[in-house]
């Protein structure tokens, strides 16, 4: 007979996430709380379903491997460029200081240093799914509040793959540690130093030699063997599987194959950084958090005050506007997941007993619930601040700072909105500028980077760092306003890319004349999309179509131009076309 309780307990498992996950879903929440709360509901503390056995556990780390995997892939030199300053700068400081003090306190009470460092580095760290769903959500990622935020989280991933390092490490006992963390840290740079060999002379060959053979399957399984095997290695060494997948991941980032892997890697990132959240709520023991009930919510809100503190006071000191920083703190005043992923270790060499493990688990968990609620704080408390639009120029400047290669869009109606969510979803930075108050204050209320201003004056355009900007969007109703700006931006900053719409072939000649790099005709582009939409409703193949929208573009739009103009009847009867 085969024994099939394995089986039956992973079907347990997908089958908890497939109920909890689209009622999380719904309510717009985390789905890692939908994972933490199915996990609790199966577990021993309410239907007992699942006991948590040793192969489960196993393979719901994989999914902390693919994790970390992910975050690898993320760290291409061009994305770590554009925020390099505040990565290294207040996302460092953020990482370092609250650790340190929140070690102190641990230790204060009575945990080893080495417990207390762990309780420190895993508190300090927010929650990257949680808070980037949110921003996601209400398109704000390239905002200043957006890119700050993302910078933090970036610094916080990567303090992740030391401190797994130092949990075995610290596992040692008395003057051994010393020695155990030199050897830990020397066999993380031998490693760190044979990824980048092996990834030149073996995967970038093996990867091309794959894609030319154009078979998803194979190249799904050389990810997976490269990702595996990377962890295996680390293993082998004595460090995290985790690490593994880190440095796997850091040895497909620069290659032009990331967004393949990234892809075919996603679903099973998911389906096991799932079980492993959910394995995480099995272990909370619902007895130990009733009856410290007290002191889990103690814990819960001084560590949002701690954090929320230490995260606001680092971004003023950076130069970050009192109004961005506050909503910025807020909204990584919670702890993140990598956090269940230190304690879960930690536990596992005896540096944390079950109990405290359960305790610091739950108010994680409780933390990241509440996250929402914060970001709602922090905005509204974000349109308060900003309502005055006295410091307007200040305010740019500051917003602008940090920025390079960046798009400046003038004009924020419901155009420029959708080139901002466009930017936003691609992760570009932009700052715009709007000459109607309400408008602005709506958007600012929303944290988007929207300032009052007048476009066609120097000063303006200075403070929102067109010397350092790639390209500006000019999307101004008034035609003659758009030609002045872009006559402005090209005479003061000749390299930089200024798109504009124009209304018809005149204006789109009086542009170019201004300087425009590129020009869009509303109206031909609109009647295009309308025929196209037509053609595509018949039937019409679309190389076809394209083939016809590339005919009428051609030549200025010459096959537009020829069209029947509109009839006016004169007082006398006549007709005047």
């Amino acid at each position: 007979m085969h024994d099939a309780s394995f089986l039956s307990e992973t079907l347990i498992f997908l089958i908890a996430a497939v109920v909890v996950a689209p009622v999380f879903q719904r309510l717009r929440s985390s789905l890692v709380l939908g994972y933490l709360v199915a996990g609790v509901i199966i577990g021993p503390g309410v239907l007992s379903l699942i006991s948590g056995s040793k192969q489960v556990h196993n393979i719901a780390e994989l999914g902390v491997v693919f994790l970390l995997f992910t975050i690898g892939l993320e760290l291409s030199v061009d994305r770590l460029k554009v925020i390099r300053n505040q990565i290294f700068g207040v996302g460092t400081a953020q990482v370092v200081v609250t650790s340190v003090i929140i070690a102190l306190i641990a230790w204060s009470v009575g945990f080893t240093p080495q417990t207390a460092v762990i309780i420190g580095g895993g508190l300090a760290l927010s929650s990257t799914a949680v808070v980037l769903q949110l921003l996601s959500e209400r398109g704000e990622l390239a905002s200043r509040r957006g890119r700050l935020t993302f910078a933090i989280l970036l610094l916080q991933d990567l303090a992740v793959v030391p401190l797994l390092a130092l949990v075995p490490a610290f596992a040692g006992e008395g003057d051994d540690t010393i020695t155990a963390l030199l050897w830990t840290l020397g066999k993380a740079l031998l490693l760190l130093a044979g990824v980048a060999v092996f990834g030149r002379f073996v995967v970038r060959p093996l990867f091309r030699a794959v894609a030319v053979g154009r078979s998803s399957e194979l190249f799904a399984a050389v990810t997976l063997a490269v990702l595996l095997g990377m962890a295996w290695l680390t293993g082998t060494f004595g460090l995290s599987l985790a690490i593994g997948g880190f440095l796997a991941g850091l040895l497909l980032a620069e290659t032009e194959y990331r967004h393949q892997v990234a892809a075919d890697i996603q679903p099973f990132r998911g389906l096991l950084l799932g079980l492993f959240f959910m394995t995480v709520g099995i272990s909370l023991d619902l007895g130990i958090i009733f009856e410290n009930t007290l002191l889990v919510l103690g814990l819960l809100v001084g560590l949002i005050v701690l954090k929320t503190l230490i995260t606001m006071v680092l971004c003023r000191i950076s130069g970050v506007s009192t109004a961005v920083s506050l909503n910025t703190a807020l909204v990584l005043g919670q702890a993140g997941e990598f956090g269940f992923v230190l304690f879960a270790l930690a536990g596992g060499f005896g540096l944390l007993e079950a109990r405290e493990a359960t305790i610091l688990s739950a108010v994680i968990a409780l933390s990241m619930a509440l996250t929402p609620g914060l970001a709602f704080l922090g905005n509204r408390l974000h349109k308060r601040l900003e309502a005055n639009l006295a410091e307007k120029k200040e305010d740019m400047r500051s917003e602008s700072a940090d920025l390079k290669d960046h798009v400046i869009i003038a004009g924020f109606g419901r155009v420029g909105q959708s080139v901002v969510k466009t930017l936003s979803a691609a992760g570009i930075p932009y700052v715009a500028v709007e000459f109607e108050p309400t408008r602005v204050a709506e958007a600012r209320a929303q944290g988007l980077s929207v300032y009052y201003g007048d476009a066609s004056r120097v000063e303006v355009l200075e403070a929102l760092g067109a010397d350092r900007a790639r390209a500006a969007v000019i999307i101004l109703d008034n035609a003659t306003a758009a030609e002045r700006v872009v006559n402005l931006l090209h005479r003061r900053f000749p390299n930089l890319n200024i798109y504009v719409r124009a209304r018809d072939n005149a204006h789109k000649r009086r542009l170019t004349a201004a300087g425009a790099s590129g020009i869009v005709q509303e109206t031909y582009e609109l009647s295009l999309h309308l025929g196209e939409t037509v053609l595509r409703g018949y039937g019409t193949p679309d190389e076809q179509i394209q083939e016809i929208i590339r005919d009428h573009r051609a030549d200025d739009y010459a096959l537009l131009s020829d069209v029947i103009l509109p009839v006016t009847v004169e007082k006398d009867g006549t007709e005047k076309t």
